[in-house]
């Protein structure tokens, strides 16, 4: 009966005699004259905007549309070529006034720069003559015999809610200036992140500028306002917060000082040292080895932006602290000329290479042909561009700077207040010794962990560093059982435990324990999370071992933190690179022995009592079996020689550090023996074919076919 909504529909206007509909003819004719003089980029700016209809002029409709066909078949819109195209077609030609109205639009209009606003008359003109058309259609319906009462009420309701209720009816007007501001953006990220030529960039930031009738640093600023457009949200209820963020966990490169996805700021007074400490850490991230204790959760691939340092001095520190070009353990990638200019050549290379960390060493060199000054704001509007790195790629930026005197970041706050984490590097000012190598490291400002200091030696000689723990006043009464946990959780990393759990495994109070995994949290030392009314402490799996890990049960099936990781099997696509250092385990694996020897047996007593027959004891000749009560029989597993055959029981929960190659059963190669403990499902595991496997197997319930020598030969 009538027609649909406001917004999508062309109502065809009904206008009485006593008035001229609402038009603009002058912005009709301004808008066809600039894209005339604009070409095909004046057309792109209204042409999603601006549908044909809109012209209130039949004439200015017909050639509108004309512009839009050109445009499909990729041709030029200049008035040469649409009037060769038109005078094709006579008749439709001369109704549109011929040559002398195109020349006319051209002559009448000075540029296209207003291109948009003259649009924005357009389109309301046209918006008002369709509330004029929808009134005059509700009261056609209330002249109308024809329509019931109760009807005419339905169709005044829906057809005037339309009107009110249109934003563009209301002066927001947010469909077309949203699309504008889009359309814009789009055209801003294409320059700032996809054309790497610095001046090319500059040139099409020019010509933006003038088609939009723009500054450049107008446009700048809008392109920068956008970056930051994702920290706002709709207000979230406890629950929403919780079902959005409750399962994620601050995910560290090295735990308490790196986390992943984050910009870190180290500044410091020249001569302190602040580059040699990044260049340690980047050693230890490199090899995968933790530095001073505290962990690492892979072996890190690297980039070193280095612009503040000669190239020689820059290799010549490397090779004081280790890091060579003949060693094929570091996968570590320099750059010696860059600037934040090139940021949009490092986002594609990071996502191309994903980087585990980036140095850039420093921030004023790599800005050395910035226009702005280091006091002003702006200066800190390529952290903005780096943080969207870090946050794409889950990489791990650290950005070099250097101190006032008074000791503060130099330069601007906004520098301080764009980055995740702020270091400083400085000498302790009771030292009174100038060529002293102890030096402070203090946490200014960190959304991953406290606040903290923590006292550091420098060996210049091995370019090494020495953390001698926080620097208090008064010695740290916990610091003998926080190493003990950390050593323990980076022993089972990735496994999960209470503080009740952890507590027995130590042997001590369940409430120290509990204090102390409180504050190696707060230093970001282990991730926690609350599971139920209990919370669960660890420390990241080394990256290389995650792929195969069990993942954790529901929460219905778990029982004891120390129950979940003894119940792990072993997993023959399992995981890689398992560390052979595990002093703390030796000493517990008392308690864990015993604990897991329950649990296999126990399994063992089930499939007796299933199949309806007992597992075989007694081994057959030549060969060694070892259950879970003689685990400590470990000098057994010295007899294992390449040719041997090896069958592991289901159930197996005691893990040794015995490497070997096996495959259809057979030993080829014993790789290690290493000494016992409990490994969970860290086991090492390398696929070399359908039935090969190199692997760390269990030592529980593990048979052992001895063959001869002469067989071996044979074989």
């Amino acid at each position: 009966m009538y027609s649909n909504s406001l917004a999508t529909n062309k109502v065809t206007p009904i206008f009485s005699d006593r008035s001229l509909p609402p038009q603009n003819l002058d912005a009709e004719e301004m808008i066809l004259g600039g894209i005339l003089m604009g070409g095909a980029a004046a057309l792109a700016r209204v042409k999603h905007i601006l549908e044909p209809e809109a012209f209130y002029v039949s004439a200015h409709r017909q050639i509108y549309q004309e512009f839009l066909k050109l445009d499909q078949k990729n041709l030029p819109i200049d008035l040469l070529t649409v009037i060769s195209t038109l005078s094709a077609k006579k008749k439709f030609f001369e109704t549109i006034g011929g040559t002398a109205k195109l020349s006319l639009l051209v002559d009448r209009t000075v540029s296209d720069v207003n291109l948009d606003h003259y649009a924005d008359l357009v389109q309301q003109a046209f918006l008002r003559r369709q509330a004029i058309a929808i009134a005059e259609e509700v009261i056609s319906h209330a002249y109308s015999r024809d329509t019931p009462v109760s009807d005419l009420a339905n169709v005044i309701r829906d057809r005037f809610t339309e009107i009110t209720a249109s934003p563009l009816m209301t002066g927001e007007a947010k469909s077309i200036k949203l699309h504008q501001c889009d359309r814009l953006l789009e055209k801003l990220n294409h320059i700032q992140l996809d054309i790497d030529s610095p001046t090319y960039k500059e040139f099409m930031l020019q010509e933006l500028a003038r088609e939009t009738g723009r500054s450049p640093a107008q446009l700048q600023s809008l392109f920068y306002k956008s970056l930051i457009e994702d920290e706002w949200e709709p207000t979230l209820s406890l629950s929403q917060l919780r079902d959005k963020y409750g399962d994620q966990v601050r995910e560290w490169l090295l735990h308490g000082f790196i986390p992943k996805g984050a910009t870190t700021l180290l500044h410091a007074l020249g001569g302190q040292g602040k580059t040699r400490l990044l260049y340690d850490f980047i050693y230890h991230l490199a090899l995968g080895e933790s530095w001073q204790g505290f962990p690492v959760t892979k072996k890190a691939k690297i980039l070193i932006i280095q612009t503040d340092e000669q190239p020689v001095d820059m290799l010549a520190a490397l090779e004081v602290r280790g890091i060579r070009p003949d060693d094929p353990r570091f996968d570590i990638h320099y750059k010696t000329r860059w600037s934040t200019e090139h940021i949009p050549q490092l986002y594609r290379e990071v996502q191309n290479e994903r980087y585990d960390l980036i140095l850039i060493d420093s921030l004023a060199s790599v800005s050395r042909f910035s226009t702005v000054s280091e006091n002003d704001a702006e200066f800190a509007k390529p952290i903005l561009l780096l943080n969207k790195i870090a946050a794409d790629f889950n990489t791990a930026i650290m950005l070099v700077h250097h101190s006032s005197k008074s000791g503060d970041a130099r330069g601007t706050t906004a520098v301080y207040n764009a980055v995740s984490q702020v270091f400083q590097l400085t000498k302790d000012p009771q030292d009174l010794n100038p060529s002293s190598c102890e030096r402070i490291l203090c946490i200014q400002k960190s959304r991953a962990r406290r606040p903290a200091k923590y006292a550091l030696v420098f060996n210049p000689e091995e370019g090494s560093w020495v953390c001698e723990g926080e620097a208090t006043l008064t010695p740290d009464p916990d610091s003998s059982l926080k190493e003990q946990v950390s050593q323990f959780l980076s022993q089972h990393r990735g496994v999960k435990f209470g503080s009740r759990d952890l507590a027995e495994a130590l042997n001590f109070n369940t409430n120290s324990v509990r204090k102390v995994l409180g504050q190696l949290a707060a230093d970001g030392i282990i991730s926690w999370r609350k599971q139920g009314r209990s919370k669960t402490y660890w420390i990241d799996a080394f990256e290389e071992m995650v792929k195969g890990r069990l993942t954790d049960p529901p929460m219905d099936q778990v029982g004891s933190d120390a129950d979940q990781f003894v119940d792990q099997f072993a997993n023959p696509d399992g995981v890689k690179d398992v560390a052979l250092t595990d002093p703390l385990i030796q000493k517990n694996e008392k308690f864990l022995r015993k604990k897991s020897g329950e649990k296999a047996d126990q399994r063992i007593r089930s499939s007796e009592t299933q199949s309806g027959h007992k597992t075989q004891t007694d081994p057959p000749s030549g060969s060694v079996r070892i259950s879970s009560d003689q685990v400590d029989q470990m000098d057994q597993m010295d007899q294992i020689e390449k040719g041997d055959r090896v069958t592991v029981a289901q159930g197996c929960e005691i893990y040794p550090k015995v490497g070997i190659l096996w495959e259809a059963g057979t030993i080829l190669e014993v790789l290690d023996i290493g000494r016992k403990g409990i490994y969970s499902n860290q086991l090492q595991v390398k696929r070399l074919g359908d039935n090969s496997h190199a692997a760390w197997i269990p030592i529980a319930n593990i048979e052992i076919n001895h063959v001869s020598k002469e067989d071996k030969n044979h074989g």
